[in-house]
């Protein structure tokens, strides 16, 4: 089993282990592991415009309140079998506008720039538009997906409301796509923003936005039901405090087809030092910043690049962190790196 593979596997059965229960509302907490932040702004600008990383898990087929999970494979990552998102009409306020939808379909997600940054681009005659709205916040959002021999692919378009297809902008273009797999995206420019989750029909969706403590002291989710009309679920949601510290869950039935940190546009580079001239002396400079502020600070081979855990704040058990603490130290750093930056 290859790295990849077994990273998959790992993933996967956690969220089997962890997925909430309908029917249980107290019961739904999810712990998630802190993220340990890999720096380099060309890495996460590059991941941010193609939007390559998978979001959404695919936990196909289980049960809502299942015995404990077998082990789950890397085949998993084909999605459920069933119905496809590639079959059903289209969805969202602008659906009846022939002539936008045809506008958004002929739009080449391969033209410059978007060649330059490895995106493919489905033929004409193979492409549906899956979503088409305006959305909170004054934006316009299309959802696409296209044919690329045989497998399935999507892009997402936005724009502000009103803009005709030929203003909508390609924010995320993906790597092969499952057919039955819902599909999000998130504004994470504000406090609040819209959150799109593209499913079935029937389908439903509850949202959290991260973890808090309770008054005992231990990590807690709360989720709330989105409205979904037509298995489309769109609405004004909180923006999380920290990257992927949100989570969507989508059900079809009794089981979890779903769940995972919606993808995000406008979202900060949050714990990123940008500098214009990052040779060995800054990292070094930031290095020494953040270690008394109890960081844990590994240099790259390199020495022009960094990555981090910890931070001043901790978790009452030296576990988890809840969202407000991971921003805490996020905030930390970035100051740090702020000071460095202007010598």
């Amino acid at each position: 089993m290859t790295d990849v593979e077994q990273h998959l596997q790992d993933r996967l059965t956690r969220l089997a282990r962890q997925a909430p229960r309908p029917a249980d509302t107290a019961a739904r907490v999810l712990a998630l592991r802190t993220r340990r932040r890999r720096l380099g702004a060309a890495r996460v600008a590059g991941a941010a415009a193609v939007g390559a990383a998978v979001v959404l898990a695919v936990v196909p087929g289980r049960p809502a309140d299942p015995p404990p999970a077998p082990a789950v494979t890397a085949e998993v990552a084909a999605g459920p079998t069933g119905p496809s998102l590639y079959d059903v009409p289209t969805r969202g306020s602008l659906a009846g506008d022939a002539a936008f939808l045809a506008g958004v379909q002929a739009i080449e997600w391969a033209s410059p720039p978007n060649a330059a940054l490895g995106v493919l681009s489905p033929p004409a005659d193979t492409r549906r538009v899956l979503f088409a709205g305006d959305v909170p916040g004054g934006h316009r959002w299309a959802l696409v997906m296209g044919r690329v021999g045989d497998q399935l692919r999507t892009a997402w378009f936005a724009g502000r409301t009103g803009a005709p297809p030929e203003r909508l902008t390609l924010w995320l273009g993906t790597g092969d796509a499952a057919p039955g797999v819902p599909i999000t995206l998130q504004d994470a420019g504000a406090a609040t923003g819209p959150l799109v989750v593209v499913g079935l029909p029937g389908d439903r969706v509850e949202y959290s936005p991260g973890q808090d403590r309770d008054a005992s002291g231990r990590l807690a989710r709360s989720y709330a039901e989105l409205p979904v009309v037509d298995g489309v679920s769109l609405g004004e949601v909180t923006t999380p405090l920290v990257d992927h510290a949100g989570i969507a869950i989508a059900y079809r039935g009794e089981h979890i087809v779903a769940a995972g940190a919606p993808r995000t546009l406008n979202a900060p580079l949050r714990g990123v030092p940008l500098h214009p001239d990052q040779d060995a002396a800054y990292w070094l400079r930031l290095r020494d910043c953040l270690t008394p502020q109890g960081f844990r600070v590994t240099l790259a081979p390199s020495g022009r690049d960094l990555s981090w855990t910890g931070g001043p704040v901790t978790a009452p058990d030296g576990g988890d962190l809840s969202s407000a603490e991971r921003a805490q130290n996020t905030a930390t750093f970035e100051r740090c790196a702020e000071d460095v930056r202007q010598g």
